[in-house]
């Protein structure tokens, strides 16, 4: 449905106009940072989901045309706009990971769309990405900072504050078990600034005054890097890609990669339930009382299942790795 040109509520994005962010530009040009990002983006859900022709994939209850058409409407993702549910929900669930995995937190704007100028008859809705930054809490009430117009922008700080009615807003942090939006975006943080150079910043500048009063030691610098990064990924069992294979034994490189699936399955489950809890708020305004539900797709304790029989020998490393 073309909505572009329809009377809508939208208050936020309108109104503040985005200045360059210095923390969005750093993790996205670190090695490290930006590959972390991007397993929990493709880790979320199997791609092989998105083609899963059984009744055990996405389906909306109770079954309704209407509302899944608008549903598919409503949702952002990397991947652009289809007719499919089960497309449109995975590309959701990836877009909300990868902003989690890179914020630690997603706030989205409920942005309804009327048939009248009144804005009486609502007829379709969105969720808008609201950019990190933007959204701000003062003892539990959202608002945020009015920057549009030069007339707005002469007012002092506390006189452009608008505040943000809760019911048209959604937000979506990290379960408790992969730690604060805080706690995330400074493990984040402190990676892609490790990661930005092979060699830390004195060493390199000693070298390029040629003052070097003793050899600088890669090698121990480079395994001292690698068991911090697995040190400090230690909840969300990342492997890294293989990065300290050389220093640890394939039993170690099993189990993290069998939390990491776990920590996904978590994660996964949590912004379902939080999309689910974003279409009652809708459906009080739009009069629908229609929920998602995603089967088929392994349990955060199948997988600490699997971890026990590993940890007990009963599971061959061969089929361990082959988990999805």
């Amino acid at each position: 449905m073309e909505t572009r040109d329809l009377p809508n509520t939208r208050q936020i994005l309108r109104r503040h106009s985005l200045a360059r962010d210095p923390y969005s530009e750093m993790i996205l040009t670190s090695a490290n940072s930006h590959m972390l990002i991007e397993d929990i983006h493709t880790g979320i859900i199997p791609f092989s989901y998105d083609e899963y022709k059984s009744p055990n994939g996405v389906s909306l209850e109770p079954a309704s045309e209407e509302v899944e058409q608008m549903i598919c409407n409503a949702l952002p993702s990397h991947y652009g706009r289809t007719d499919d549910l089960r497309g449109m929900v995975c590309g959701f669930v990836r877009y909300a990971a990868h902003v989690l995995a890179a914020y630690g937190k997603l706030d989205c704007e409920i942005v309804y769309y009327f048939a009248d100028q009144e804005r009486k008859k609502c007829m379709a809705f969105e969720l808008h990405h609201i950019p990190h930054g933007i959204v701000h809490h003062v003892m539990g009430i959202p608002f945020y900072f009015d920057t549009s117009g030069e007339d707005v922008k002469k007012l002092s700080l506390f006189k452009r504050v608008r505040r943000i009615d809760p019911a048209r807003l959604i937000l979506l942090d990290l379960p408790s078990e992969l730690g604060s939006p805080r706690r995330h975006r400074r493990l984040i943080g402190n990676m892609a600034r490790l990661g930005q150079s092979v060699i830390p910043s004195f060493a390199l500048e000693e070298m390029k005054q040629d003052k070097v009063e003793k050899v600088f030691d890669f090698m121990s610098y480079r395994k001292s890097y690698e068991l911090w990064i697995a040190s400090i990924t230690m909840h969300l069992g990342w492997t890294a890609r293989g990065t300290y294979r050389e220093r640890s034994t394939e039993y170690f490189r099993l189990v993290r990669h069998l939390k990491m699936k776990r920590q996904m399955a978590l994660l996964r489950i949590h912004i379902m339930a939080r999309l689910n809890e974003a279409l009652l708020k809708v459906g009080q305004v739009m009069g629908f009382n229609n929920q998602i539900r995603m089967e088929g797709l392994p349990t955060p304790e199948k997988y600490d299942e699997l971890i026990v029989k590993l940890s007990k020998g009963e599971l061959p490393f061969a089929e361990a790795w082959k988990t999805e």
